[in-house]
């Protein structure tokens, strides 16, 4: 047998196999990565600094709890403000994070009594829309559209008495949906960077 007739099928199996390799390279390489727990996207933090918020939680054994968080300090700014809130509070003050796409309020609030963080977010889901779980910082949150506006409930760890609420408002600019403002890169990465301490 010729030589060129014993090479052409050999050539022919090389060419379909360099085929179907380029193929499934650009498959998998159009296949997205898995989104975060809860669908929450993380963005870094590059000129970290920290804002720190602090309140009196309870009542007879009341303490007082530190909430930090990071954020850039090239892009965003951090307050804790008594007055001209972004949103409505009753609190005394709030701490209010001003970002390039989106502002977050935090605010501590209290459960009713003989509930806890369960009983929160079952009474919510059963009166908003949107409502679902994320994790930011390992701790496991909801969230819930309240009118335009994207609210988060964090659990603070081992306090019986309250949560922090966070209200994220989106800029002009911002386009991802209010519905879905939780998995927007600053809220996960500022809300990824919180700490509780007493």
């Amino acid at each position: 047998m010729k030589a060129w007739q014993i090479a052409l099928p050999i050539g022919l199996a090389a060419a379909a196999a360099a085929a179907v390799a380029i193929i499934s390279g650009k498959k998998n390489a159009e296949k997205p990565s898995a989104p975060a727990k809860g669908g929450a996207k993380k963005a870094e933090i590059k000129n970290a600094k920290t804002g720190v918020y602090s309140f009196v939680s309870g009542f007879s054994d009341a303490s007082t709890v530190d909430v930090s968080v990071k954020y850039d300090g090239e892009k965003q700014s951090f307050d804790v403000i008594g007055e001209e809130f972004l949103t409505y509070s009753s609190d005394s003050h709030v701490a209010a994070i001003y970002g390039d796409e989106v502002d977050m309020q935090l605010e501590y609030a209290g459960y009713y009594s003989g509930e806890g963080f369960a009983e929160l977010s079952e009474g919510i889901k059963n009166k908003f829309n949107a409502f679902g779980t994320v994790t930011y910082a390992g701790i496991d949150c909801i969230h819930y559209l309240d009118g335009n506006e994207m609210r988060i409930c964090l659990p603070i760890p081992g306090d019986a008495y309250s949560y922090i609420l966070v209200t994220v408002l989106k800029h002009g600019d911002c386009k991802t949906p209010v519905a879905e403002l939780y998995t927007h890169p600053e809220v996960g990465a500022i809300l990824d960077s919180i700490e509780f301490g007493k």
